[in-house]
């Protein structure tokens, strides 16, 4: 998935996928929300949607930078991989 924000182009395909969480409504799969960091360091959320949900969509939304990333983040599952990914990025520390 590709998309142009303010003059800088995102793609899902060149960027380092992170996290991914799936995203359920009333206990059915509706999608994932994939968070990205480009080689510049840009944090982005692809949202993928099986169009089981009527109101969530396809799309990418710009995260920004490392602080904004770790509130997007704050509270979530993360697995071991991610926990390793996270931690490479200085995202997180172990408490």
């Amino acid at each position: 998935m590709k998309k142009i924000i303010n003059g800088k182009l995102y793609d899902t395909e060149t960027a380092e996928e992170i996290f991914s969480e799936d995203c359920d409504n009333c206990g059915n799969f509706s999608g994932t929300d994939d968070l990205f960091v480009t080689k510049k360091g840009t944090f982005f959320v692809a949202s993928f949607s099986n169009g089981q949900d009527l109101y969530r969509s396809s799309g990418l939304a710009l995260i920004g930078d490392k602080e904004a990333a770790l509130e997007w983040l704050s509270g979530r599952e993360i697995t071991d991989e991610e926990c390793e990914k996270l931690g490479k990025l200085g995202l997180i520390i172990e408490g």
